[in-house]
């Protein structure tokens, strides 16, 4: 919030289809380290990350954050808090496709083309990881943002969700902020009732 903190720097990493369906991890962790290291310590003094993300493209970014700046410090990501919204997810094939082609340009032709790729090239990665038993990527973050020792957060976490969203189910969220709980992290909850994905703010912005 600018208003609160009208000197705070903002870092906004975008998360694009290739990421999400075939780029290689290890080269989109190394297209981060240009950003690394991130400044952290332990003085009360220093200013404090806000890790704020949006959607499973938002927690799978942040996680590729994480583990590029595990392998440059050999220690976990310190933020001062973690932002969930509308994520994390569960993974079936209808929602990966959905949310990847939200995000496609609206001319129709293209827009189809593109589709048709998409839901061609997670089908091959569902099956994939089928045939492998690998676990993919969305389920991989919904790990990796619970587990303290790849990025560890100092006040907890908020997780802002919808029972309208069609895209990430309300349960995944509540679960995965009930495993944090458990964990023994601070956790709290906004939950919408109508509000699409990632909506929350737009609809409304006085109580996001």
């Amino acid at each position: 919030d600018l208003a609160l903190f009208p000197t705070s720097a903002i870092l906004v990493i975008r998360t694009t289809v290739p990421d999400m369906v075939y780029r290689p991890y290890s080269i989109q962790q190394a297209r981060l380290k240009s950003i690394l290291p991130l400044r952290q310590t332990h003085s009360e003094s220093e200013p404090e990350i806000l890790l704020h993300m949006f959607s499973n493209a938002g927690a799978h970014q942040a996680c590729q954050l994480a583990r590029a700046y595990q392998a440059h410090t050999q220690t976990s990501l310190k933020v001062g808090a973690m932002v969930f919204d509308s994520t994390p997810g569960v993974a079936t094939y209808s929602r990966i496709t959905d949310a990847m082609i939200v995000g496609l340009p609206s001319i129709p032709i293209l827009r189809q083309l593109l589709s048709c790729l998409i839901y061609g090239l997670v089908g091959l990665i569902w099956l994939q990881n089928f045939v492998l038993g690998g676990v993919n990527l969305v389920e991989k973050a919904r790990r990796d943002l619970n587990n303290t020792t790849l990025v560890d957060s100092k006040r907890g976490k908020l997780y802002f969700y919808s029972i309208g969203d069609k895209m990430v189910g309300w349960e995944d969220v509540e679960s995965h902020a009930i495993e944090a709980e458990r964990k023994g992290e601070h956790v709290e909850s906004e939950r919408w009732v109508e509000t699409g994905h990632v909506g929350h703010m737009s609809n409304d912005g006085e109580r996001y």
